[in-house]
């Protein structure tokens, strides 16, 4: 906690699970939040996390930033680009929320600048928290795909920040997950091996699936 009450995160994906996150690391007492997504309000963002009808159409940073400063939670930036135009050296973790997979080419400036990041990916009816990389300790992105391509899974791609409609079974578990995966990230401890996994919840009975992911020798992340 004293961590994330000294420190600046970005939380890049604001949908539901994205803003419901970045309302509970407010809570939390984080000291400052970066927040960017480059799509607007939909309908379907409405509801969980705090989104109103009224911020359909808006920019999702700026009406994200409202509903924290409405709550009084904490002192808000709202900056575009985590990874593209916001140097993200300020930055002592960073969160993305994706839909589907992200490519691993999105986070590498995270992992050029040893700022710690978490992603969390989610689809139709399920969802992934994790990574978390801790750049030069833990694995980072491409060493899950090379893991994955050793196993002859295809390498995982997706959007940079995701669209559609989020399930909010799954946002407000993913939420509560992943604040907990950022606070490690922030005062990690002595293994990494906590940090290093995924853990995949599936609609109906969020019956958790983990998966520990090492370095892999050919990335060259470490």
């Amino acid at each position: 906690m004293a961590a994330l009450r000294s420190s600046t995160v970005g939380v890049l994906g604001l949908g539901p699970l994205g803003l419901h996150l970045a309302r509970t690391l407010a809570s939390l007492g984080a000291h400052r939040l970066v927040l960017d997504d480059a799509a607007s309000v939909a309908h379907d963002d409405v509801g969980i996390g705090g989104y109103r009808l009224g911020d359909v159409g808006r920019p999702r940073p700026v009406s994200a930033a409202r509903v924290l400063a409405d709550a009084l939670l904490t002192s808000t930036a709202v900056s575009p680009g985590v990874l593209d135009g916001h140097d993200p050296g300020t930055l002592a973790a960073a969160v993305i929320v994706t839909h589907e997979r992200i490519d691993p080419a999105c986070t590498w400036r995270l992992v050029a600048q040893g700022v710690p990041h978490l992603v969390v990916t989610w689809g139709n009816g399920w969802l992934e928290v994790g990574p978390g990389v801790a750049p030069g300790r833990t694995a980072c992105l491409r060493c899950v795909d090379l893991h994955r391509a050793d196993d002859h899974v295809p390498p995982a791609r997706g959007r940079h920040v995701g669209n559609g409609v989020e399930d909010p079974v799954l946002a407000v578990a993913g939420a509560g997950l992943a604040a907990a995966r950022t606070l490690a990230l922030l005062a990690p401890g002595p293994s990494t091996r906590g940090l290093a996994r995924t853990t995949v919840l599936t609609l109906p009975d969020l019956t958790p699936t983990v998966e520990y992911w090492p370095v892999h020798p050919a990335c060259g992340c470490a």
